[in-house]
């Protein structure tokens, strides 16, 4: 079974929605303790970390930006886990590892494709029941 590259990019940015509400996204360290990484995976943290240390000092605006576009979830997250929990290059390293799509493509190249596809429709199906609950609960159409 073969998904279309926009395909693919949807399923990204529905994931990238599902991973900014949740408060784990934020606070699990990259390379993680408790998670067993793969060869590929640790090797991929470090070249991300490497390009991300160079660029943060030029993605003020854009960090900015995403605050403003995602009030709701990066926002909160940011005002609740900056200086109490996390440094600002801290929460940003694991927005744009987790969150961004471009990231999520990448992660998923390392997946199996039937891994993938199951991750996806079955984040798709979270959102669309929380549209669901939301449409009856302020009673949308």
């Amino acid at each position: 079974m073969k998904i279309s590259n926009m395909m693919l990019e949807l399923l990204a940015n529905a994931e990238a929605n599902n991973r900014r509400s949740q408060r784990e996204t934020y606070l699990e360290p990259l390379r993680s303790q408790i998670t067993e990484h793969s060869q590929e995976e640790m090797e991929r943290i470090e070249e991300f970390l490497f390009d991300f240390s160079r660029d943060i000092t030029n993605m003020k605006g854009e960090c900015d930006k995403i605050r403003r576009e995602y009030p709701e979830t990066v926002g909160v997250f940011y005002n609740d886990l900056v200086s109490r929990s996390l440094s600002h290059e801290e929460f940003w390293q694991r927005y744009f590892y987790r969150c961004h799509p471009d990231s999520i493509l990448k992660e998923w190249a390392l997946l199996d494709i039937r891994q993938k596809v199951d991750l996806s429709l079955k984040n798709c199906r979270d959102s669309l029941n929380t549209l669901t609950v939301k449409r009856k609960l302020f009673r949308i159409s």
